[in-house]
């Protein structure tokens, strides 16, 4: 019986050494995270390419590709991870590093022919070693939301999570828009755009710009003037967070797979309505609903369309659309009761009512047509 109480003992004593040397052991792999940034630079539109053009040709495309950046990655003091497909993983120490690689891939002649996109993000990360010639392998929710934000950034553009674009300071080439729900994290990611094309804008948009403010003298009046457009209003978001249309193809955005009954029914039937409604902040949708009215102040202008979705009780909710100012006089012409179809992204949702921005509008006719 002794020896069975000593054998026990000493058991116990051992597995009580070991859960010390195991939260030891955790304590240090937690204080190993450190910072750094991620960014995938992928070759856009590759499949088409592929598709369409003979082997020995596109590989040796994306061969050129891949080289250049791996290239110019190193140069700006950054470590080239790994190679996925026709993209690239490349990691930096501090994000004035990252910025010098982004700008030196915008000015790189060589690349100038591509057409591609980059995803850039910083935070704490687990580096792993996996063989020794091989450099260090990032891992972490850092790492996983970079990727994400991957999946959403369309060829031309870099997208940057918030807190990279913290990291910059200042002012810088980056420009929010807006929140979007990230696969697999709990709530919608502010993100920040930078253009990677550079064009001379008041140039290119200049005939545009002329054509509408010269009629300007010929529509002001007692009760309005008539709309002014500049370079920067086209081409700049601005402070509000009001978006134009356009600016929505800069982003690849997913398509809500439901119709206004579908997402009232899924909202409506889950167990924690507001957790499952942050999960479509984001989404592009193009429903139809009838025009209620519209406010409007310096910055925007709010209009208000009432959607139908039919169940036993006959359940409407409603839509807010976001308009820059310039959408005055077409939004004044329209009739209440009016049928729009309305495409745009996922904002904000609150109880029975979605904000919509980077909008447009259409009428649509009795037989659901959409009118010129």
């Amino acid at each position: 019986m002794d020896e069975t109480k000593k054998h026990i003992d000493e058991l116990v004593a051992t597995r009580t050494q070991k859960q010390a040397e195991l939260r030891e052991i955790g304590r240090k792999i937690k204080s190993s995270a450190t910072p750094a940034v991620v960014a995938f630079v992928d070759l856009a539109e590759s499949t088409q390419m592929k598709r369409d053009r003979e082997p020995e040709e596109w590989l040796g495309i994306v061969f050129e590709f891949i080289k250049r950046v791996d290239q110019l990655g190193r140069a700006a003091k950054g470590k080239v991870v790994k190679r996925i497909g026709d993209a690239l993983m490349v990691t930096f120490n501090d994000v004035h590093a990252s910025e010098h690689f982004v700008s030196s891939l915008i000015t790189d002649t060589a690349l100038q022919i591509y057409r591609y996109k980059i995803a850039v993000d910083y935070g704490n990360a687990y580096h792993f070693r996996f063989e020794e010639p091989l450099p260090d392998d990032p891992y972490g929710p850092m790492v996983d939301r970079c990727a994400r934000i991957a999946e959403i950034t369309r060829a031309g553009t870099a997208l940057c999570s918030d807190e990279y674009r913290r990291q910059l300071g200042g002012s810088c080439a980056y420009v929010s828009v807006g929140k979007f729900s990230l696969r697999g994290f709990p709530d919608p990611e502010e993100l920040f755009l930078r253009s990677l094309v550079e064009v001379d804008s008041a140039a290119y948009l200049k005939p545009l710009i002329s054509a509408v403010n010269e009629q300007d003298p010929h529509v002001q009046g007692y009760r309005f003037v008539g709309r002014k457009l500049t370079t920067e209003f086209v081409r700049d978001f601005g402070q509000d967070d009001v978006r134009p249309f356009l600016a929505r193809e800069l982003l690849s955005i997913p398509k809500l797979p439901h119709s206004p009954k579908e997402f009232s029914d899924v909202v409506g039937e889950a167990g924690n309505i507001e957790e499952k409604e942050r999960e479509f902040i984001g989404y592009f949708v193009e429903w139809e609903g009838t025009f209620e009215g519209f406010t409007s102040d310096r910055n925007r202008i709010v209009l208000t369309l009432e959607v139908a979705t039919p169940s036993v009780s006959d359940h409407y909710f409603h839509i807010l659309l976001v308009l820059p100012h310039s959408n005055l006089e077409i939004v004044k012409a329209l009739r209440k009761g009016q049928l729009l179809r309305a495409r745009g992204i996922i904002q904000d949702i609150t109880f029975h009512m979605i904000r919509l921005n980077y909008v447009d509008l259409e009428t649509v006719d009795e037989g659901g047509v959409a009118c010129e």
